[in-house]
């Protein structure tokens, strides 16, 4: 179990760049101005990227987004919108620097019984905000990134997780990592930086994620969202404690 105490030793380090973080990351000369004092400083700071998406030849969305797991940002958006329902549906995928275009195939003959949800404790849902609270390098490297993480349920459970400028994009990102590796969403939980609205929890419903949790408040929409969708909504993730505002635990 991760402690409040240590993650926040964590927070200390110095935020040093490496080469792999200019995958994402410039640093920038800036001027300090407190009171009368000036001081120059260089700060990290977060590389975004544009990119429209087409869909079987139709503009789909647009993405303002952090330049890195493209892919799986495309996949994720694709399954948590209802354009896909497996990665077997996606027959061809082109990236290019201002636009992505992916074809589908509609493969659907018969709808796959719904599993069973995962049951979630208290003390799991700690357990993965103190995790998440861990594993927050990037926003403290730059104060502007947004985090999601995928948390598997039981015995064997593990994490993925994405970073992006967007924090829709950070869940959609995290949510084709799981796409790919055939995690079973209905035995998992999301948490992600960021108020939590509505279209979030839709975002849930559709990829059947039965725990949402958010580091900041929900909105009364996805509350409303929630409850009438039978989804576990947890907000306001501190390191000692959270609000459960829609489901049971």
């Amino acid at each position: 179990v991760i402690t409040g105490k240590t993650a926040l030793k964590k927070r200390k380090r110095k935020n040093s760049m490496n080469d792999n973080d200019k995958i994402y990351m410039e640093e920038s000369r800036a001027v300090l101005i407190r009171g009368e004092a000036r001081e120059n400083v260089v700060q990290p700071l977060l590389r975004e990227r544009q990119l429209v998406l087409y869909v079987n030849g139709r503009e789909e969305t647009s993405f303002s987004c952090t330049p890195e797991r493209i892919e799986e940002l495309i996949l994720g958006y694709l399954l948590s919108e209802g354009e896909i329902e497996s990665l077997d549906e996606v027959t061809g995928m082109e990236i290019g620097r201002v636009q992505a275009e992916v074809i589908c195939r509609r493969n659907r003959p018969e709808k796959e019984r719904a599993r069973q949800p995962a049951i979630f404790k208290p003390e799991e849902v700690r357990r993965y905000i103190s995790l998440f609270f861990e594993r927050s390098f990037r926003h403290r490297k730059t104060h502007a990134s947004h985090k999601a993480m995928l948390f598997t349920a039981g015995q064997d459970s593990r994490f993925l997780e994405a970073d992006d400028v967007s924090r829709r994009s950070a869940v959609e990102k995290v949510i084709g990592l799981g796409l790919k590796e055939r995690i079973v969403f209905e035995q998992s939980c999301l948490m992600f930086s960021g108020r939590v609205p509505a279209d979030v929890v839709r975002k849930m419903k559709q990829v059947g994620i039965p725990l949402l949790i958010g580091r900041s408040y929900p909105t009364w929409e996805a509350v409303q969202e929630a409850k009438k969708s039978g989804l576990i909504l947890c907000g306001n993730a501190r390191e000692d404690s959270f609000v459960l505002y829609a489901g049971n635990l």
